[in-house]
């Protein structure tokens, strides 16, 4: 019975040198940016159930009150909490001192 596996020749094995340090480079980036993902999920979930938000000009304002959602059902609760009627969240909310946008932190960047 012949031998199935095919002999190490100075080609295929310059291809493995070359190409298995950069699997092993693409995996440990790969596994990296898989853990990035996990913990900044693990943040924004924090943060979009925290009581009050804060604006880039550093004013904090509530979370939780009465919100309108654009299919126009109002609703009680938090403002990025999914609508009770249609399952949308907002994006953003409106600070309540200076006007300015603050974003949903599980859609920000």
């Amino acid at each position: 019975m012949a031998n199935p596996t095919r002999p190490l020749t100075p080609p295929r094995l310059a291809f493995f040198a070359l190409a298995v340090p950069w699997f092993a480079l693409w995996l440990l980036w790969r596994g990296l940016r898989s853990i990035r993902r996990v913990v900044r999920a693990g943040l924004g979930v924090r943060a979009a159930l925290a009581d009050d938000v804060v604006c880039a000009a550093g004013h904090r304002s509530s979370a939780l009150g009465r919100w309108q959602c654009r299919c126009g059902f109002e609703y009680a609760g938090r403002a990025f909490s999914p609508c009770p009627s249609c399952g949308e969240e907002a994006g953003w909310i409106r600070c309540d001192q200076c006007g300015l946008g603050v974003r949903n932190p599980e859609n920000a960047p």
